[in-house]
């Protein structure tokens, strides 16, 4: 039972982070990998290499880590090295992922720079002068944390 529930428990992991992938590569408006480019560059050479790029290593690393999945199947007798074994499997897969998508982020901004693909122009915002002075002052009394603080003290000893 255990097995079966931390094998699923891998697959659920690797089909999801699919998925959220997946939504990157397609447009959103204009929108690709997280990056704004005019409608015109998403049908770029270069934006398609790159995107085709970021699918590949995703897949890449789905398959890596389904692989590395495996051995709960060998470990599955002994349930608390099975769950650290899951445990940091999916904390390295997702950090890779991550890795993942700053890289081709990186990537594709750094093309749209190159190409200077901007998109309207900058604007510069200024706010209310009252609203800046306030922003840091303390909008609760410092007395009110003195009860919660000595609750967690008297449960602490």
């Amino acid at each position: 039972m255990i097995l079966a529930s931390l094998i699923s428990t891998a697959l659920v992991i690797i089909f999801c982070l699919n998925a959220i992938n997946r939504t990157g590569e397609k447009p959103n408006g204009n929108i690709l990998l997280g990056v704004t480019l005019p409608h015109h560059a998403l049908n770029e050479s270069a934006v398609a290499e790159i995107v085709k790029k970021y699918r590949t290593a995703h897949l890449l690393l789905a398959l890596i880590f389904l692989i590395l999945a495996m051995p709960i199947l060998l470990i599955s007798e002994y349930i608390f090295i099975s769950l650290f074994y899951l445990w940091i499997w999916a904390d390295v897969f997702i950090y890779l992922n991550q890795k993942i998508v700053q890289k081709y982020f990186i990537k594709l901004c750094t093309l749209k720079n190159e190409q200077k693909w901007w998109i309207g122009t900058n604007h510069i915002v200024s706010i209310d002068t009252e609203v800046s002075r306030l922003k840091n002052t303390f909008l609760v009394s410092n007395k009110w944390f003195i009860a919660p603080f000595t609750i967690t003290i008297i449960t602490m000893a």
